[in-house]
């Protein structure tokens, strides 16, 4: 696995996203143990006072008894109440808020269970149980706390039993007169006591595992997953956004195939390299890269786009115009020829991984995508796919790549340029077949056809001509890079010419429906 991403790829522990989470998740459980506290308190303040009322059934509450009955009975919503003001003002950190809402529980707990064993005869402990069932179901602490409480509980019950009946008259008394009853209604609440405690630990554990999963599953790195957008051809993409400064962004993450998961991370980095590299304002901007903690899920960020790509743009309204062909193509020249430059090949330049946008006004605006098979075209190369392996897509492929020669130059990126050239004047590739391989048959043997007999469209013999060249079957009868094929396109005139305020009117008339662009699907290829 590449030691550049073992030793350089962020840990979610460490950056500032994180603690800015954590900030949040500290910011919510004190929130929420002061709800809890105060609600609560509300409840055993109206339960109090009906007990002034109405005594529970078997109650003894006479002499010497009465004076610390009452007193218990108000001391637990009181300090509940105390203990929500304070939560909101005192602890800083979630360990210390964790820490002290489980003493108050366990005072609660304790002074619960002493009142339901030595004042209410051994009475099933309804108020112990309804505490941890309550707390266990909204609180988002760590299981451990939510144990030490329960324990508590199941523990107290019993030993306060026994200890009232030893110690307290009035209590031995109501034990003599119906002993039997009295034994089976202490044991039947004791079993109940462990009952609750042992479900309420096991519905804390699964609510927080559940949100513990789902923080995980919903950030990687400094950024936090919205939504699902689609799934490219190394991994699946989400719309997420940067946690500080809010940012959208197109997250990509790699799929991993245990057999060859040395080969696709190296595949993997390579495309976040190449792309990072690039500064072409028509190229994909990539925004960050890393690895989320305790797993071996790699990422990266890229900007996000709205709008459609080629193929469904053309799939959705048919074949472009002539001068709205040749204001696309420029752009994604420019795109592929600073790739070229920098010795970089695409390798899958096709409808769909190349997008159109709207950047600071201007419309039409083109982002190429996708640079996954991208590879070095310089004196140094590391071989990292297989020998004869083919990459790119049949439809779009230059013969030289389906042939899977290891050397291949810029001249195969313009030979699939001349292909969605193709279609997107005619809404047809140049080859098609009844299956990919008749369609690379075509590439490597059969002379392409001009795009004007394809379609009802009048197209310039000039972009037939540069079409054609562009599809010639050796790389030496192409234009010889792209800023040669640039100049021939500009060279046929229009009139008028394309223009970004030609494509904003369009847009306006011809808006992204919501089933097209989910958006955006750019970053899906």
């Amino acid at each position: 696995m590449s030691e550049l991403i073992r030793s350089a790829a962020p840990r979610i522990e460490l950056n500032s996203a994180t603690t800015a989470w954590q900030g949040e998740q500290t910011e919510t459980l004190r929130r929420r143990a002061a709800l809890v506290f105060l609600l609560l308190a509300a409840l055993l303040t109206l339960l109090a006072l009906l007990d002034i009322f109405v005594l529970h059934a078997g109650a003894v509450v006479t002499s010497e008894v009465s004076r610390w009955y009452w007193p218990l009975e108000w001391f637990v919503p009181a300090s509940l109440a105390l203990a929500g003001v304070v939560v909101l003002k005192w602890p800083d950190t979630t360990s210390r808020i964790e820490s002290f809402v489980c003493a108050v529980l366990v005072l609660a707990v304790l002074v619960s269970a002493f009142s339901d064993a030595a004042f209410l005869a051994g009475s099933a402990p309804t108020r112990t149980n309804g505490l941890l069932l309550f707390v266990a179901a909204v609180l988002p602490w760590r299981v451990r706390y939510q144990a030490i409480a329960a324990a508590t509980a199941a523990l107290a019950y019993p030993i306060f039993v026994l200890a009232a009946r030893s110690t307290i008259p009035e209590v031995a008394t109501s034990w003599m007169q119906v002993p039997e009853a009295s034994r089976d209604r202490a044991v039947q609440g004791a079993i109940a006591a462990a009952l609750v405690a042992g479900a309420s630990v096991v519905v804390s554990h699964v609510l927080y595992s559940v949100r513990t999963e789902l923080r995980k599953a919903q950030k990687l790195g400094n950024y936090v997953i919205d939504r699902d957008l689609g799934k490219g051809g190394m991994g699946q993409v989400y719309v997420a956004h940067h946690a500080l400064i809010r940012r959208p962004t197109a997250v990509k993450v790699m799929n991993t195939d245990p057999t060859r998961s040395e080969e696709m991370l190296g595949r993997f980095e390579r495309e976040v390299q190449l792309s990072a590299n690039l500064t072409h304002p028509n190229t994909i901007t990539v925004y960050d890269f890393g690895r989320a903690a305790d797993s071996d899920t790699f990422y990266y960020a890229m900007e996000y786009l709205e709008g459609l790509d080629l193929q469904r743009l053309v799939d959705r309204d048919g074949p472009l115009p002539p001068d709205r062909a040749c204001y696309i193509l420029r752009q994604a020249c420019g795109s592929l020829g600073e790739a070229h430059r920098a010795g970089i090949l695409h390798r899958d330049v096709k409808p769909s991984n190349i997008f159109l946008t709207e950047r600071g006004g201007i419309y039409d605006f083109v982002k190429v995508l996708d640079f996954g098979l991208a590879k070095d075209i310089g004196p140094v190369e590391q071989e990292l796919t297989r020998a004869g392996q083919v990459f790119g897509t049949p439809l779009y492929i230059a013969p030289e790549l389906a042939r899977g020669k290891s050397s291949v130059e810029g001249s195969a990126d313009i030979y699939s340029l001349g292909c969605v050239a193709f279609f997107m004047l005619t809404g047809r590739t140049p080859f098609e077949g009844g299956s990919p391989y008749d369609v690379v048959a075509k590439h490597l043997n059969v002379p392409p056809e001009a795009p004007s007999t394809k379609t009802s469209q009048d197209i310039p013999a000039e972009l037939d001509e540069a079409i054609l060249r562009c599809l010639g079957k050796q790389p030496e009868d192409r234009f010889p890079d792209m800023e040669s094929l640039v100049d021939a396109i500009a060279a046929i005139d229009f009139d008028p010419p394309w223009s970004s305020d030609r494509a904003r009117a369009w847009w306006l008339q011809h808006p992204p429906a919501t089933g097209d662009s989910k958006p955006p699907k750019s970053n899906e290829s």
